[in-house]
């Protein structure tokens, strides 16, 4: 189930980071940074039961990820913010397996902290 829910994630368009248009409703979300036109690089993969608010909280709070969000609005007003999502109820439980399937096909998701090997 992860690895088909992985993939929808990889598939799905790249937006910028606008939270106006994101649902509130449950599901995985990837915060990327474009680094070249049409090439973006994989931050953070969160789980939340409200993407929306939970993407407006991370300007203003303060995990690595926040920060590095807080920086790129300060610098740019985060032009270069990409993010998509998947909404999925119920799968806080598996956030860690969704962590290790996306990092095997994406690589190094940086701003996620690593819990050992917990998935």
């Amino acid at each position: 189930m992860a690895g088909k829910i992985c993939d929808r994630l990889i598939k799905k368009v790249w937006r910028s980071y606008a939270y106006e248009n994101v649902p509130e409703e449950e599901g995985l979300y990837v915060i990327g940074l474009e680094e070249a036109r049409d090439r973006v690089t994989y931050l953070y993969l969160g789980y939340s039961n409200n993407i929306h608010r939970r993407l407006k909280e991370h300007k203003y709070q303060s995990l690595l990820i926040d920060e590095f969000i807080k920086e790129q609005f300060s610098e740019n007003n985060g032009t270069r913010l990409r993010i998509k999502w998947v909404l999925e109820p119920d799968s806080k439980l598996d956030e860690g397996k969704y962590l290790h399937c996306m990092e095997q096909k994406v690589g190094d998701l940086r701003y996620n902290i690593k819990r050992g090997n917990s998935y």
